[in-house]
C-alpha cells in the first residue's frame, strides 16, 4: 500500500489556507501532510491557533531559510519518514479535488513507476480569464514539482533539493532533470494547477 506524504514548504499565509482547503477535498484521503514554516511568523500565530488535523505534522523553523522553498523542502522529505511517495503542494500552486486520487491508482497500477505526473493547467495571476493547458513535458519550464507523484528513496538515490542564488528558481528542474530517465507514467489530465505571476 502507498504510503503517500504531502510537503508544504509554508511562505504566504493566505496560500497555506488555500492549501488546507484544496487537502480538504482531495478524494484520496489516505495521505499525510508535513506543513514547514519557513520562519513566518504569522504562520506560527495560525498554527498555533489552528488544531492540527490527524494525518498532519508542523515544523516551525524559527528563521526564514529562502531558497524559494528548498531548504524547508529538503527538511519536509527527511521528516516523512513513514512514507514510500512524496509529493509537494506549494502556496503558488492548486490541486483539483482528484488529483492525488489519479495520481495514486496510476502508481499501484503500475508499481515499476518511480515517478507519476499530470499535465497542468496555467492560470493568469494579472488577467484571471487567461487558461491553457499545459502537457507533462519533462524538459525545463514543462514541467513544476508539484505535477509529480515520487517514490521516496529516489531523494536518496538523486540528492536533495541544493537552491543557490545564482540558479534562483531553477534549481528545482535540477532534481527532475536527475530523474528523468526513471521509470515514469504521465498522466494526460491537468489536475495540477499553477497560477503563473506574470501572466
Amino acid at each position: 500500500m502507498l504510503k503517500v506524504t504531502v510537503i508544504t514548504a509554508a511562505y504566504r499565509l493566505d496560500g497555506l489556507q488555500q492549501i488546507l482547503l484544496d487537502l480538504a477535498m482531495q478524494e484520496y484521503k489516505e495521505f499525510s501532510h508535513i506543513i514547514v514554516n519557513d520562519g513566518q511568523s504569522n504562520i506560527r500565530e495560525f498554527m498555533k491557533e489552528r488544531k492540527l488535523e490527524s494525518n498532519e505534522s508542523f515544523i516551525d523553523l524559527p528563521y526564514r531559510t529562502g531558497g524559494f522553498g528548498g531548504f524547508a523542502r529538503n527538511i519536509g522529505i527527511m521528516a516523512a519518514t513513514k512514507a514510500t511517495h512524496i509529493c509537494f503542494l506549494d502556496d503558488d500552486n492548486r490541486w483539483k479535488s482528484d488529483h492525488l486520487k489519479i495520481m495514486v491508482e496510476e502508481a499501484e497500477a503500475h508499481p515499476e513507476a518511480n515517478l507519476i505526473a499530470v499535465d497542468a493547467e496555467i492560470r493568469g495571476k494579472v488577467n484571471q480569464n487567461y487558461r491553457h493547458i499545459r502537457k507533462c513535458v519533462f524538459a525545463p519550464q514543462n514541467i513544476d514539482l508539484g505535477q509529480v507523484l515520487y517514490k521516496k528513496e529516489l531523494f536518496w538515490k538523486y540528492g536533495f533539493f541544493y537552491p543557490r542564488p545564482e540558479h534562483q528558481i531553477t534549481y528545482d528542474w535540477e532534481i527532475l532533470e536527475r530523474m528523468k530517465n526513471e521509470p515514469m507514467q504521465i498522466i494526460h489530465k491537468a489536475t495540477f494547477v499553477f497560477n503563473h505571476r506574470r501572466r
